[in-house]
């Protein structure tokens, strides 16, 4: 139905304490603080503390529309986790980027303050339609560059002439989650081009069996040691755009690789994938160089990989 207007306005629903954890909960420390949602309650001289909200992956799509809404808050701080600090403040210039410990600080001092503002409630501002999704699809965040350039160089010394590309197989963080943002390794295998791919992992959590598996098939694939992926992020997200396209399931890696103006082949099952995606394969909605492939109702799985295959 894509309607987008009613549907942010459904969202909106999610702050309100009666639906709670499964909505959406704000972090602890800006709880303290008045809530605002509407531009209109915004008072001129007061500063404005932008809230990041939900999972990095939702964070990086909210932003999107993050400098369409600065020429219409006076004064705003965006407020963001220790992790987020370097790719956002690289990212968005033009805004002061704090952490949680700074709007702590500012407990005593909320008659400066209009409150917190979700950076969820600024797309219904900004993202009314499909069409306006389509329309302003743009990159808008900024990687490492050096640390980028290092990473191709390590990579490419010992791969010299190979295409680079990036891989994630796993998502999600409840057992539903990961069933449906997950692909085997033993499948993501089987799409691989041995002869002129190496293959980048970008795969958060303990891969040490992944690795295993590489070694003993002596796959040309590349496990960079020493990178947090989870808390390390503008190293991640660095190293991710060392490569020519990544082929992944649902994560935040294909917001930041999208943000960041990547290609990225998506893989995603048949059902219980997040909503941003849509129910269609193709372009995707959010991301104008991020490319949909979803397996088919009544698709038999080995036949879902086999047409993978084919195409990525």
């Amino acid at each position: 139905m894509q309607n987008f207007k009613l549907g942010w306005e459904l969202y909106e629903a999610g702050l309100d304490e009666k639906i709670g954890r499964v909505g959406r909960p704000l972090p602890a420390v800006m709880r303290q603080f008045k809530r605002v949602t509407q531009i209109e309650d915004l008072q001129k001289g007061k500063y404005t503390l932008l809230t990041a909200e939900q999972g990095i992956g939702d964070q990086i799509l909210f932003l999107s529309s993050l400098n369409e809404m600065l020429p219409k808050i006076e004064k705003p701080i965006l407020i963001c986790e220790e992790r987020m600090l370097p790719i956002l403040r690289r990212s968005f210039p033009t805004i002061e980027v704090k952490t949680y410990g700074f709007a702590n600080s500012l407990s005593s001092q909320q008659e400066r303050l209009n409150g917190v503002f979700p950076i969820g409630s600024m797309m219904k501002y900004c993202r009314s339609s499909k069409e306006d999704f389509l329309q302003k699809r743009k990159p808008y965040i900024q990687t490492n560059e050096l640390k980028t350039a290092e990473y191709k160089k390590l990579i490419e010394l010992k791969y010299p002439g190979k295409k680079i590309v990036g891989v994630s197989w796993s998502g999600g963080f409840w057992d539903r989650q990961k069933r449906a943002k997950s692909i085997d390794f033993e499948e993501l295998i089987s799409l691989m081009k041995m002869e002129d791919h190496v293959y980048v992992s970008l795969q958060y959590g303990d891969v040490s069996e992944n690795k295993k598996l590489v070694i003993e098939k002596k796959l040309p694939m590349v496990f960079i040691d020493g990178i947090d992926f989870k808390n390390q992020i503008d190293e991640w997200v660095a190293l991710a755009a060392s490569c020519e396209k990544i082929i992944s399931v649902s994560t935040a890696l294909v917001h930041f690789a999208g943000a960041a103006g990547k290609k990225v082949d998506l893989i995603l099952g048949e059902s219980q994938s997040p909503f941003i995606w849509g129910l269609e394969e193709g372009n995707s909605l959010p991301y104008e160089n991020v490319t949909i492939y979803r397996q088919r109702e009544k698709e038999k799985r080995e036949d879902y990989i086999k047409r993978l295959k084919g195409v990525l």
